[in-house]
């Protein structure tokens, strides 16, 4: 009897391991949270914005494929961690150091504010790193 019970409780542990590991890589598009303020600066008659984009995933990200299409910027962007947008609309802002609860950060200026809304995230090879 004891051997029975002792064998269930591995069983039950073993699955809430491996239960654990698999939400760990999956990752949902609400997960990276966008927020965004103005910074206080006018540049060409423009509000500057600061868009910050906070991971709230149990993985690292590489990147964050988001919806732009229409989007304007008269300040130059940083071309090193924001491509886009693209002719069908996707922006990618890509940070290596964007792991869990990291706030990753860009500049743009343009009236009105731009709504961006997340498309994809960008894992690494697919895995999860802490």
């Amino acid at each position: 009897m004891v051997a029975s019970f002792k064998f269930f409780i591995a069983i039950v542990l073993s699955c809430l391991i491996i239960s654990k590991g698999q939400q760990r890589q999956d990752c949902a598009l609400n997960q990276v949270q966008i927020f965004q303020a103005a910074s206080g600066r006018v540049i060409q008659g423009k509000t500057e914005r600061i868009v910050f984009l906070i991971n709230l995933c149990e993985c690292a990200l590489l990147g964050v494929e988001l919806n732009c299409q229409g989007f304007q910027s008269i300040e130059e962007l940083d071309r090193s961690v924001f491509l886009g947008p693209t002719r069908d609309g996707r922006c990618l802002y890509v940070n290596k150091n964007l792991i869990r609860q990291n706030i990753a950060r860009f500049t743009y200026a343009f009236d009105p504010q731009y709504n961006f809304s997340v498309k994809s995230l960008l894992r690494p090879n697919g895995t999860c790193i802490s």
